[in-house]
């Protein structure tokens, strides 16, 4: 809402600041691309993004992460297990909807299209 103040995302923040919030990891989302995949003679349709998150501190953490694509807010894609990461570590995610005609995947190519939001972050020692 407008009444709220703009976001700033952590890793722009002052170390202390960010240390004050207790920072934990850094998320970053791509835009949704669709894509056919052809492998062993099977073919299967995806809208996809990716993910990379990254343990900002010196003990093993997992994350839970939930996101929904902004142009059809009904599109949530929220993960079943948490990603665990040793401390330091980065990992890439390729994340999003697939299926094995172009009906099942929940976007359509025109709307496969777009930013992808974090609706959903949760961070417990791992």
């Amino acid at each position: 809402p407008a009444e709220l103040p703009p976001v700033r995302a952590s890793a722009d923040l002052p170390p202390q600041d960010a240390e004050a919030l207790g920072t934990a990891v850094e998320v970053t989302v791509s835009p949704l691309r669709y894509r056919v995949i052809e492998v062993f003679g099977t073919t299967s349709y995806n809208c996809l993004f990716s993910v990379g998150v990254r343990n900002l501190t010196d003990e093993p953490q997992e994350v839970r992460m939930g996101f929904r694509a902004t142009g059809a807010p009904t599109a949530v894609w929220e993960g079943d297990r948490p990603t665990a990461l040793d401390p330091g570590e980065r990992r890439e995610l390729v994340l999003g909807w697939d299926g094995a005609t172009p009906e099942e995947v929940e976007l359509d190519e025109a709307r496969c299209t777009g930013p992808v939001e974090l609706t959903a972050l949760g961070v417990a020692p791992g």
